[in-house]
């Protein structure tokens, strides 16, 4: 009897000896802050950094520990750091674009200077033409190579030559390709248009009834995109300039369309030589020589080498208008 007491004391003394030990051990699990009402910011959480944090905000922390300011500065580099990184990433994504559009500025600052040398016109479609071997849906490429044509097509002052209708031809089919690409751009039916109908006044059938009829649906497609196109507002009134009255023709609402536009710009010369061909349709003959001599002292041309260009336009007409009014006084 004696001896199980011995050893139920002896069970008792070490029950209350290893008690404080396991209740220790478990003290990590459920740690609790009881000197701050604030939770303890465990050093995990602040390595995850986050950037939408300003510079002066205060970081609590519990009152027993100390702050390392060393660190905080540490933090701080780090996040810089990590933000270069990240602004350096979204560069880097874009770059491999550039080469394109520097190919496209090439392409422009060659074709700008064919007045100065013909040749430049070929040289610039070559560019355009390797940059669409790489990326054959690059629309500005498209329209600007459309764009190269129709001028290279003007540039030839023989209408009845082949190699004129098909330069204006190739222009056309490239318009109907950026037209495929991007039908929300008013850009690729004007060119669109613009060809066609330098193609159809070149051999002489401005007056076909089923051509006029796409081109107007061509510029209407245009002005419904974009209602303040300038060229398109030309283009249409250039059209009904040309076309008979019986298909629609009107030279009054030309004149309205083509003063409209030179409001937009007034510093567009291909649009003046427009006007100039309709006052000379009405047979107002000096305020048509007055535009066109407008055109020869333009001092700020919206394109330069367009300007060249219509400059020998421009001349060609004054000696048009002033034989027409001499066999008339004879």
């Amino acid at each position: 009897m004696k001896t199980k007491a011995l050893l139920s004391f002896i069970c008792f003394i070490v029950v209350i000896i290893s008690f404080p030990l396991v209740s220790r051990s478990a003290e990590p699990e459920i740690e609790v802050n009881k000197t701050s009402e604030t939770a303890i910011v465990k050093t995990p959480e602040i390595e995850a950094i986050d950037t939408t944090k300003g510079e002066n905000e205060v970081i609590e922390t519990p009152e027993n520990e100390s702050v390392n300011t060393a660190e905080i500065e540490e933090v701080k580099t780090a996040e810089t750091e990590v933000i270069k990184t990240l602004e350096m990433e979204q560069v880097n994504v874009v770059e491999p674009q550039q080469p394109q559009d520097d190919g496209l500025l090439q392409a422009q600052t060659v074709f700008f200077q064919y007045y100065k040398n013909p040749e430049n016109f070929q040289k610039s479609i070559d560019i355009i033409n390797n940059i669409l071997l790489e990326d054959p849906n690059n629309c500005d490429a498209l329209i600007f190579l459309s764009r190269i044509w129709l001028t290279y097509g003007h540039y030839l002052r023989d209408n009845s030559s082949p190699v004129k209708w098909d330069r204006f031809k190739k222009g056309s089919e490239i318009a109907q390709k950026a037209i495929k690409v991007d039908p929300s751009n008013p850009d690729t039916y004007f060119y669109y248009v613009a060809n066609e109908a330098s193609l159809a006044k070149s051999k002489g059938i401005i007056g076909s009834y089923f051509l006029v009829r796409r081109i107007k649906k061509g510029i209407n497609k245009v002005l419904e995109l974009d209602p303040n196109h300038t060229e398109g507002i030309a283009m249409k009134g250039a059209v009904l300039n040309s076309i008979p009255g019986i298909m629609g023709g009107d030279v009054k609402e030309a004149e309205i369309l083509i003063r409209k536009s030179l409001l937009l710009d007034p510093h567009l010369t291909s649009t003046k030589i427009f006007l100039a061909k309709n006052l000379f349709k009405q047979k107002q003959y000096e305020q048509a020589k007055t535009v066109l001599y407008e055109v020869l002292a333009e001092t700020n041309p919206t394109v330069l080498a367009d300007w060249h260009l219509n400059k020998r336009s421009a001349l060609k007409w004054i000696r048009i208008i002033n034989e027409k009014q001499q066999s008339q006084q004879t």
